[in-house]
C-alpha cells in the first residue's frame, strides 16, 4: 500500500493520537482503527468545559459577537457538564455518581481561578487556533489545537485535582508542537482546585526540538505497525493489551477483551 493512513481512513495525526500510541499501541488501535466509541469521565468533562469556559469570557468562540460575564459562563459549563454526561449514558456508558458530583461541585472555582489567571495575561489573540506540520516521509499532516496564543506565547489549558510536581512528556510533546509551529514560547497552565484553596501552577517547557522529534517518531512508528498488513485483525495481533493498565475503563476493557476474543 502507497499510502496505508488513507487505507485505514485516517485523514490526519494528533499530538494526541501519538502518544496514545506511545502509551498503549493496543489503546490506539481500539480508538483510530476500529475507531470504538469510548466513554469519557467527569475528569474530561472538567477540562472541556473549563478550556470552553475560558473562550467565552474572551468573546473568542466561532461566531460570537461579545464576552460573557463570569457567571453566565460557570451557569453553561455546569449545563454543558450534566449533557456530556447524559450523551455518555446514551452511548451506553455509565458515570460513578460520586466522582460526577465530586467534579461538579469544583467547576464554578475552576473556571474563576483559569479567568482570574488569564485576564493577568491580557486579552489573547487567538483561541483553539489549528496548527498544521508537515512529518516528511509521512502523507497526513499533524494537526493541533493550540488553547491560547498571546503575542509571543502559547498558554495551554490543563485542569488537575493537585499539584503537578512536573509536565509529563505526553504534554510536553504536545505544547511543544504548538510552539514550533507558532514560533512562541510554549507554556502550560495547570489549574488546580480543592475545597480548600484555588491556585495556578505554570510550566515552561523546553527543549522544543527534542519533544517534536519524539513526535515525528512516533508518527513513523504508527506508519511501520499500519504497513504491515492491510486488516485491522492482523494488525491487532502484533499488540496485547494491559488490561492492568489503571487508565483503562471497565467499558473500555470489555471493550478490549472482545476485540482480541479473551475470555
Amino acid at each position: 500500500m502507497n499510502d496505508v493512513f488513507k487505507h485505514y481512513g485516517i485523514e490526519h495525526l494528533s499530538p494526541s493520537s501519538i502518544n496514545t500510541y506511545i502509551k498503549s499501541p493496543a489503546r490506539w488501535i481500539i480508538r483510530y482503527l476500529y475507531k470504538k466509541q469510548l466513554p469519557g469521565s467527569p475528569a474530561m468533562w472538567r477540562g472541556n468545559v473549563v478550556d470552553k469556559a475560558v473562550g467565552y469570557y474572551f468573546g473568542m468562540m466561532p461566531n460570537q459577537k461579545s464576552k460573557r460575564s463570569l457567571t453566565k459562563v460557570q451557569t453553561d459549563a455546569l449545563d454543558q457538564f450534566d449533557y456530556l454526561r447524559r450523551d455518555d449514558k446514551a452511548n451506553g456508558f455509565e458515570t460513578d455518581q460520586d466522582k460526577f458530583d465530586k467534579e461538579k461541585e469544583l467547576i464554578p472555582d475552576y473556571i474563576a481561578t483559569a479567568i482570574d489567571h488569564y485576564k493577568d495575561c491580557g486579552d489573547p489573540i487567538e483561541y483553539q487556533e489549528k496548527v498544521l506540520y508537515e512529518v516528511k516521509g509521512i502523507p497526513v499532516p499533524l494537526v493541533g489545537f493550540l488553547d491560547l496564543k498571546y503575542k509571543d506565547v502559547v498558554r495551554d489549558l490543563k485542569t488537575a485535582q493537585r499539584k503537578p510536581n512536573d509536565i509529563t512528556y505526553a504534554i510536553r510533546r504536545q505544547v511543544a508542537l504548538y510552539g514550533h509551529v507558532t514560533g512562541c514560547r510554549p507554556i502550560v497552565d495547570y489549574v488546580v482546585c480543592t475545597k480548600h484553596k484555588s491556585e495556578v501552577h505554570s510550566y515552561e517547557v523546553d527543549n522544543v526540538k527534542g519533544h517534536l522529534k519524539v513526535l515525528e517518531q512516533g508518527a513513523y512508528a504508527i506508519q511501520s505497525l499500519l504497513s504491515t498488513s492491510d486488516t485491522i485483525e492482523d494488525i491487532a495481533k502484533l499488540v496485547m493489551p494491559d488490561f492492568d493498565d489503571w487508565m483503562l475503563s471497565d467499558a473500555e476493557r470489555d471493550i478490549a477483551m472482545s476485540l482480541w476474543r479473551i475470555k
